[in-house]
């Protein structure tokens, strides 16, 4: 019975778009997915509802302190879009595109 309950529940999680993982003490915890667009700072952290989010180049890990311990984001709660707070992506872009055609 029990069993079957903890099933449900993390089921419904699930389907809420909540990532579910072992908190510091082994309890579970239940971590929100990232909405469609973030931006991180200049250090590509990114902090949502008592979770802070670590960008590293294509991988996304969250933790209830800065400092870590760090755990893997499901894939699924990824963002869709990366943007850096402070740099114009366009300018980047398109020096990137002139390059890419002289």
């Amino acid at each position: 019975m029990k069993k079957a309950m903890v099933g449900f529940l993390i089921s419904a999680f699930l389907v809420t778009g909540c990532a579910i993982g072992f908190g510091r003490h082994g309890g579970l915890v239940i971590v929100p997915a990232l909405p469609t667009t973030v931006e991180v700072d200049a250090d590509q952290y990114y902090y949502q509802n008592g979770y802070y989010y670590h960008y590293d180049g294509a991988v996304w890990f969250y933790s209830e302190r800065r400092g870590g311990p760090w755990v893997d984001l499901p894939r699924s709660h990824y963002p869709r879009e990366v943007r850096y707070r402070g740099r114009d992506d366009r300018n980047h872009d398109n020096r990137d595109h002139d390059r890419q055609h002289n």
